[in-house]
């Protein structure tokens, strides 16, 4: 996927863009306004302003995620098991 697509032409409306907004404020446990996709155009604007949110919180990473290998998403488009690496 290109990632400076914009959202709009991906599919995201408003409704999608309010469960996105939701999706992220419950992943990064940040307050993110309604509007966030319209806000960020594109998932590079969208990946830019989330770690300077993360940071302005404290926040070194979002509560309960993992990182590394063991948290990529699978050539299918499936979610690969989220559990921190060891």
């Amino acid at each position: 996927m290109d990632v400076d697509v914009p959202l709009q032409d991906i599919g995201i409306d408003s409704l999608t863009a309010v469960l996105m907004r939701n999706q992220l404020a419950d992943l990064t446990g940040l307050a993110l306004p309604a509007k966030i996709a319209f806000d960020h155009p594109n998932l590079t604007s969208l990946g830019d302003f989330l770690p300077t949110k993360l940071l302005e919180a404290g926040l070194d990473a979002a509560p309960g995620t993992a990182t590394g290998p063991a948290a990529t998403t699978t050539a299918e488009g499936g979610d690969a098991a989220r559990t921190p690496s060891r």
